[in-house]
């Protein structure tokens, strides 16, 4: 039985990893897709299958030492907004160099919603993509392959940088900024669930920070 349930979960292990990392790497958006907000069928698929893995994977969360305790409240806030700052930060200066080296960007605009029906639409696709983002690259994917690296620091190093990678990769279609900046947003929300145990954090200061892009994209 426990040989079927770890054949089970390497074979999902597989299936993710090809689907949802891989795969993303080599797809471009069309162009089209930033220009109007619908309903986020997809994102919400991806969400579905993201709270799957998080759930089926419960043996994999760590415990926060701070869960019962008064302040954990406090502390998950203080932590969420430090990241988001810290991304706040890190955007402000890949702009800044961009600038200076007179980098054009991609070769669309993401659109601001125009009624209240694409505003919640906007909202939601930032919220399902943060959720699945978070889950994946901050939780399942590193927290996977960790529990394999038997503690060897040199592997554990090697996990981390890899999902970095992977994350940040599957930005390549935003050019070379993105990619940029989407490799230092992981290592500030890995570190985020690293210290809280909470993937909820870095779920909110995501989702913020998408909603801040939306706005700077404008600039």
């Amino acid at each position: 039985m426990k040989l079927h349930s770890s054949l089970l979960k390497i074979g999902i292990f597989c299936a993710v990893f090809y689907f949802f990392v891989i795969t993303p790497i080599f797809t471009v958006p069309a162009p089209e897709s930033f220009s109007v907000w619908t309903f986020p069928l997809f994102q919400a698929v991806f969400f579905a299958s993201a709270l799957f893995l998080f759930f089926f994977h419960k043996n994999l969360w760590e415990k926060s030492k701070h869960f019962g305790k008064l302040f954990v409240f406090y502390d998950l806030i203080f932590t969420a907004t430090f990241s988001l700052c810290i991304l706040f930060s890190i955007t402000f200066f890949l702009n800044g160099i961009a600038l200076l080296v007179k980098f054009d960007g991609p070769d669309y605009q993401i659109a601001i919603p125009k009624n209240a029906t694409e505003w919640l639409f906007c909202i939601l696709t930032f919220l399902l993509s943060a959720s699945f983002e978070e889950i994946l690259y901050r939780f399942y994917l590193p927290e996977f392959l960790l529990q394999y690296a038997g503690g060897r620091k040199k592997i554990v190093i090697l996990i981390e940088v890899l999902t970095a990678l992977f994350f940040a990769f599957a930005h390549s279609y935003a050019g070379l900024f993105a990619v940029l900046n989407a490799l230092f947003a992981h290592i500030v929300l890995r570190c985020c669930y690293k210290k809280t145990s909470f993937i909820g954090a870095g779920i909110a200061a995501h989702f913020i920070y998408n909603l801040f892009q939306l706005f700077l994209t404008q600039l």
